[in-house]
């Protein structure tokens, strides 16, 4: 089956038809949204581009300001984050950490630390299909509860 662009796709052609060589066609991909929020529905935001990495956190902040065994993260760039509605909470887990959620239902948002200028860390729970980012490796594994699975 021969390959079809999608129609959002943009072409361009470079060179000059008079080249010993045809023109290239450059294709544009249009960069992808990465659309995500909280339970409730009253924080959504999307992020632009692709994230630097995935992972799960095993460490004790983490687990306490989520509720839960271990949190995966993806890592993006501040500036690839879009907030579309709703005003998250925030507060400082720790010195120098500033943790974002749902004020209404409660969902973990985002990490941002002071240590990591520019970055922003998101909550693959809160996006849209955590399944798109599956985690690629384990931080702060010493701390890992005796009953969590290996991943």
């Amino acid at each position: 089956m021969p390959f079809r662009a999608p129609d959002d796709w943009m072409y361009t052609a470079r060179g000059s038809s008079s080249s010993r060589y045809p023109s290239l066609i450059e294709v544009v991909v249009p960069s992808p949204e990465i659309p995500g929020g909280c339970f409730c529905g009253e924080v959504r935001y999307a992020i632009s581009g692709v994230p630097e990495q995935s992972l799960v956190c095993h460490c004790p902040d983490c687990r306490r300001s989520a509720g839960a065994q271990s949190v995966g993260w993806i890592f993006i760039r501040s500036e690839q984050f879009d907030l579309r509605s709703g005003s998250p909470k925030s507060y400082n887990s720790s010195v120098g950490v500033t943790r974002t959620f749902c004020g209404t239902c409660g969902t973990t948002l985002t990490w941002v630390g002071d240590q990591q200028p520019g970055r922003m860390d998101v909550t693959i729970g809160s996006l849209d299909d955590p399944n798109q980012f599956p985690p690629t490796r384990a931080v702060y594994r010493k701390h890992k509860l005796d009953w969590a699975a290996e991943i």
